[in-house]
């Protein structure tokens, strides 16, 4: 690349919580007239014209890593066609899409509710609560008899 004439932007981009189950893409924006993507020393795309629609790219987990990604632009740099026209300096937006854990059934956040119906009659209720990978557990209840008014 002529250096008179090509500019480098570069940037960075944090992947905190990066695994194989993500969906990563890349929404970029023209910072150059006829430019290529990097990220991490790769190139991602190349002859993109400014303004081209269609920048979006899905990112390969092989070339990403877990924290600090840099991103970078190469290209001629962004000629004002109108002396009003204000250049862009936004080079785009990395999306992270992460799926849904699979679902468990957890009522009561894990913890049990249990009715228990009285025959009216005095004594105790012995309540069992057993499980896999749970220890036996015991509660006694008293029943007294219903006092009449």
């Amino acid at each position: 690349f002529d250096p008179d004439t090509t500019i480098v932007v570069r940037g960075s981009f944090e992947l905190t919580d990066f695994n194989e189950g993500m969906e990563i893409k890349l929404f970029s924006k023209s910072l150059s007239m006829d430019q290529a993507v990097y990220i991490n020393g790769h190139l991602i795309a190349e002859g993109i014209k400014r303004e081209a629609p269609g920048q979006e790219f899905l990112l390969e987990h092989a070339i990403l890593r877990p924290g600090r990604n840099v991103y970078a632009v190469i290209g001629p740099p962004l000629v004002k066609r109108h002396q009003w026209e204000e250049l862009n300096t936004d080079p785009g937006v990395i999306r992270v899409k992460t799926p849904e854990p699979v679902w468990k059934r957890c009522a009561f956040n894990g913890l049990a509710q249990v009715i228990i119906q009285s025959t009216q009659q005095p004594g105790d209720f012995i309540l069992t609560a057993t499980g896999s990978d749970l220890k036996k557990s015991e509660m006694t209840i008293k029943s007294t008899a219903k006092v009449k008014i």
